[in-house]
């Protein structure tokens, strides 16, 4: 088994109707609180207002920054940074998404400190016991950021996406409502869901991964595998809402003590290039070749993920399941709406060069049982153009 760490600070509140503690949460880390959200629309807007209403009623003194903005740039989290210090802030509440989660962890970090949240990058300075507590109430089932260490973030003048990646912005208290995500659009829905199952797969071939990130990521894909096509079917199905949830909640815990591997250092160049490209829609164009790169050097884990897409392969030999994972991940992602192309995602091929160079920056793609070179990567991204 080798040796491993586990570690998980987060206080995990599952379950309908529990967005309902969002006060007695945040009171329990402070006083004065900034609300992060994006700007608020119809659909969540009631939501919105009952979470304020709670943090109210708990007596907390609240602020309201609603500039989030999709793929969180460094303007952005600094825009917020100003509200929470100018309002006092002690603790920080993220409402939506991964963008408005990872904001807040972002904000709480340069809220309290010198320079930018930027100067506090993984390889950089880490950030110090200054950092005003988080809440995190997820809205959507598919980034993980309500149970992980990290916040991503794009500097826009460089186009670079990067994250601060340490335990002192791990969330204190996590909150996963299912009834949170009903209205979540169809395509949402799709490019989180495969997120979820993204990471706990990249979590489950992790060249550094351990027994506990890989029994959670076995369940996350199956969960996602099983209940993701009826959530597009039929988003008010609770119980395939309430099974992604808990996917999600299990594949965010996966990366939180393993990682992720070459899709993820991919398509975080992806959307550092072109903003408009969501996370899910990153990792969806470039897994079919992906996954082709990569299944002759993890034969045991490809095969699971394989019996898991495609039960017909369990009575395949491991390398014939290992090799077939390929097909049944294209499947997948025809089933679910994902199956895109660069073309579609309006990326062009000079695009595609410049996002070559850059995905070395991070490390992601040291943890893939294949090492890819500069040359790999872009015949990967020039064979995902069209489809």
């Amino acid at each position: 088994m080798g040796s491993f760490t586990y570690c998980q600070p987060t206080e995990i509140r599952f379950g309908r109707g529990r967005v309902k503690e969002a006060g007695d949460a945040a009171a329990s880390l402070g006083r004065r609180c900034l609300l992060v959200t994006v700007p608020v629309f119809d659909a969540i807007r009631p939501h919105v207002d009952a979470v304020k209403d709670s943090l109210c009623k708990a007596g907390l003194a609240v602020a309201h920054f609603d500039g989030v903005v999709p793929n969180p740039t460094t303007e952005s989290i600094t825009a917020g940074a100003r509200v929470a210090r100018d309002h006092g802030a002690d603790v920080v509440v993220g409402f939506g998404g991964g963008s408005s989660m990872d904001s807040a962890k972002a904000i709480a970090v340069e809220a309290s400190h010198e320079g930018t949240a930027w100067d506090y990058l993984f390889f950089k300075k880490p950030p110090t016991e200054k950092t005003l507590q988080v809440v995190a109430i997820t809205t959507t089932s598919g980034t993980g950021s309500q149970v992980t260490q990290v916040a991503v973030m794009t500097q826009t003048a460089t186009k670079t996406k990067s994250a601060i990646y340490h335990s002192r912005i791990f969330p204190r208290i996590s909150i996963v409502d299912p009834d949170l995500m009903v209205t979540v659009p169809h395509h949402i829905t799709a490019s989180t869901g495969f997120d979820a199952f993204a990471h706990a797969f990249e979590s489950f071939i992790h060249v550094g991964g351990s027994p506990y990130a890989d029994m959670m990521a076995v369940e996350a894909m199956r969960l996602v595998k099983a209940y993701l096509p009826h959530a597009l079917k039929n988003g008010a199905d609770m119980e395939a809402r309430e099974k992604m949830a808990w996917a999600d909640t299990l594949a965010g815990l996966c990366i939180a003590t393993a990682g992720v591997t070459l899709p993820h250092g991919i398509g975080m160049t992806i959307s550092g290039f072109c903003p408009h490209v969501m996370h899910g829609e990153s990792l969806a164009v470039t897994y079919p070749e992906f996954t082709r790169f990569t299944w002759r050097s993890a034969l045991q884990k490809f095969a699971t993920m394989g019996r898991i897409l495609d039960p017909k392969l369990e009575g395949a030999s491991e390398k014939e399941a290992a090799e077939g994972s390929c097909r049944a991940m294209d499947w997948f992602l025809k089933e679910i709406d994902m199956w895109i192309s660069f073309e579609k995602l309006k990326v062009s091929q000079k695009e595609l060069e410049e996002i070559a160079d850059n995905s070395q920056v991070l490390p992601d793609y040291k943890n893939n049982p294949r090492i890819a070179s500069r040359d790999e990567i872009y015949a990967m991204l020039a064979a995902s153009y069209r489809r």
